[in-house]
């Protein structure tokens, strides 16, 4: 389970989606701290990435970049997987 996104993204447009994410984002880099250091790790979010976001000047431009890492990592997660899928179909487990 993604901490980050909504029980069920598909439903949601991109932009709503993103709005989510950042206003999760917002919460835990100021009320809890740990709790998004251990979930970007979870996500597999590079710790370059992670310091380079909070070194920038402002709260919202931090938010900004670690949403959109947040989000293409989701995609990169969902297309090797729809490629894998593709390439050794499973018979014993469902789509």
């Amino acid at each position: 389970m993604n901490p980050f996104l909504p029980e069920k993204p598909e439903s949601e447009s991109e932009e709503s989606l993103k709005q989510v994410v950042q206003e999760k984002v917002r919460d835990w880099l100021k009320h809890d701290f740990n709790f998004l250091v251990n979930a970007l790790y979870r996500l597999d979010i590079p710790e370059a990435k992670f310091q380079a976001a909070l070194a920038l000047e402002s709260e919202e431009a931090i938010v900004q970049r670690l949403t959109e890492e947040i989000l293409r990592r989701e995609q990169q997660k969902r297309e090797s997987r729809a490629k894998y899928r593709h390439q050794n179909p499973r018979k014993d487990l469902p789509e």
